[in-house]
């Protein structure tokens, strides 16, 4: 249905769209109620309605026979709004502080900090050794780049695939490339895919916001 597709868009899932469209439908409704008209199972349109009450899509009424009330999206708007407002300051937080750990790698300064999570890499052979190591200890790996960094990139990993979740993305930028591990650490290229081999430079990135960041930029 049309509807729940552009329901979706929200950030709803499958179960909650259907739910949330049910109890729109017919609110205030039970659960069953909502179960019933959604197709949604029993079984999971408690806790289907719970997550939508968090997300701020339905309200609960407070005396027995508990009812749900769907909310207008208006309302549902402004929290998504701020949520996503949240996350991406955040993410540019997270961004700005890479930036000067990377500045003060190429300009030779020394940072202070032993704990940074992020560990400038030279060469690409060393690049790659780094990469592969880190693949190993991983359980999925998603690789962004050109067709030339992609064939060079994926003839490693494929040699260590052994039941890994491996994802290959081309990406129209050409200066845009990444190795995401396990949606936790990153490995970002930093100098053009026409550099030489010996200065090829990239950094490594222990940073759950980033890979997130990066897992969901990728994927446009």
């Amino acid at each position: 249905m049309e509807l729940i597709e552009s329901l979706r868009k929200f950030g709803l899932n499958e179960y909650e769209s259907k739910v949330y469209f049910a109890a729109s439908r017919a609110s205030p409704s039970s659960a069953s109620n909502i179960s019933r008209v959604s197709g949604v199972p029993r079984a999971r349109v408690y806790d289907v309605l719970r997550s939508l009450e968090v997300k701020g899509f339905v309200a609960k009424k407070a005396l027995k026979p508990i009812e749900y009330h769907a909310l207008p999206l208006g309302a549902a708007l402004n929290g998504i709004e701020k949520s996503k407002r949240e996350t991406l300051d955040r993410e540019i937080r997270e961004l700005s502080r890479i930036k000067k750990i990377v500045e003060k790698d190429l300009s030779g300064e020394q940072d202070s900090s032993q704990d940074t999570g992020a560990i400038l890499l030279s060469g690409r052979s060393r690049i790659h050794n780094f990469m592969l190591d880190a693949v190993r200890k991983s359980k999925s790996v998603s690789i962004t780049g050109n067709r030339q960094s992609l064939s060079r990139k994926k003839s490693l990993v494929d040699s260590l695939r052994n039941g890994k979740k491996i994802s290959v993305n081309f990406s129209l930028n050409p200066q845009l490339r990444a190795v995401v591990l396990d949606s936790e650490k990153s490995l970002l290229f930093l100098t053009s895919p026409s550099s030489g081999a010996e200065s090829e430079r990239a950094l490594f990135v222990d940073s759950r916001p980033l890979a997130a960041y990066l897992s969901s930029a990728l994927k446009k």
